[in-house]
């Protein structure tokens, strides 16, 4: 189904933390199929700033079956956060996309799944855990890094879930600014720490999926060290955060390996292109920049390189619905070089 933006009402504001809230939406009997989403999905919002249609992207951090519920944390001088987390209330009326997204589990997969989150990244990870512990029997470790006690988002409600599963879920706090016992769980969740985590914690060949998400780099640290761990690169998914409130749209990069090729899905759900500018995105030195700020020459000369190696880069867009962009290479034989 594709994306639509409807008008939803607020339903609750939930204060998290000192600089983050939970925002739930009221919908409509007759929408209700259309705002159906798997856990892992995210609501992009949309309103008018200054004269500009602005959107932002917030995951879902609600059980599948539940109203859909976003997280947000504030970011210094982004005016759209500061307006969900000061001064959005219960009855006010936003307009809100349908939700989208494939950093899903595949429903009722009774494995060991484990989740490492930092900050802000929790909320997808909540959805998935929680709808993974309701809907099956699988067992779900949680990994999660924050500065302090009281910066952590959803506290309490993950100390509920615990109780609620305490032999299927195993939660570790671990925070960088405050010293813990043991002192395994105090420092940043960076690669060294999540190596230590995974050697004595985590039954590595009985997990069946890992799920990742926070900051570029904790991401990036976590797949290197699974890869060091001999974890196979079709069990880790990822999901990635910017903390500029102001990117020209959020961008989403999905990596799945299967039959020999690898493929790298690019999504944004900013303000998309129309026909004409899909069909000329590819030619050389076509651009729709200002002049003297762009060549014009990235897509072409991605799309060569696919080709040259085999591969293919496809595009896919809509105005007002963003663009999404599929690289699809063979994946290089064991050992190769």
């Amino acid at each position: 189904m594709s994306t639509r933006v409807h008008t939803l009402t607020v339903a609750e504001v939930q204060r998290l933390t000192s600089d983050s809230v939970a925002v739930t939406f009221d919908v409509p009997a007759d929408l209700s199929d259309r705002y159906e989403f798997r856990p892992g999905q995210f609501l992009t919002l949309c309103r008018e700033i200054d004269g500009r249609d602005e959107r932002r992207s917030y995951s879902i951090c609600a059980p599948v079956g539940r109203r859909p519920r976003v997280g947000v944390r504030l970011v210094p001088g982004g005016r759209f956060s500061q307006w969900l987390v000061n001064e959005v209330r219960p009855g006010d009326r936003i307009d809100v996309a349908t939700p989208a997204g494939t950093f899903t589990p595949e429903p009722g997969q009774a494995d060991h799944h484990v989740l490492v989150a930092a900050g802000s990244g929790i909320t997808p990870v909540l959805s998935i855990a929680s709808s993974l512990l309701a809907t099956s029997d699988a067992t779900v470790t949680l990994l999660y890094g924050n500065r302090r006690a009281d910066t952590v988002m959803f506290a309490d409600e993950l100390a509920d879930l615990k109780d609620e599963y305490p032999c299927r879920l195993h939660l570790v706090h671990v925070l960088s600014r405050e010293s813990r016992e043991p002192e395994l769980f105090s420092g940043r969740l960076d690669q060294d720490k999540l190596r230590t985590l995974c050697r004595t914690l985590i039954p590595m060949d009985e997990v069946a999926h890992w799920w990742l998400c926070g900051p570029y780099e904790m991401v990036t640290g976590a797949q290197k060290v699974l890869g060091e761990l001999n974890v196979p690169a079709d069990r880790v998914h990822r999901e990635l955060f910017y903390v500029e409130d102001t990117p020209p749209a959020t961008v989403h990069l999905h990596v799945e390996v299967a039959n020999a090729q690898v493929r790298f899905r690019v999504e944004d759900h900013g303000s998309g292109m129309t026909e004409y500018t899909l069909q000329r995105a590819g030619e050389p030195f076509f651009t729709t920049k200002p002049v003297g700020s762009g060549f014009g020459l990235g897509l072409f000369l991605a799309r060569t390189f696919a080709e040259r190696w085999g591969g293919s880069l496809t595009l896919a867009s809509s105005p007002a619905e963003g663009t999404t962009a599929t690289l699809l290479l063979p994946a290089a034989a064991q050992g190769a070089r």
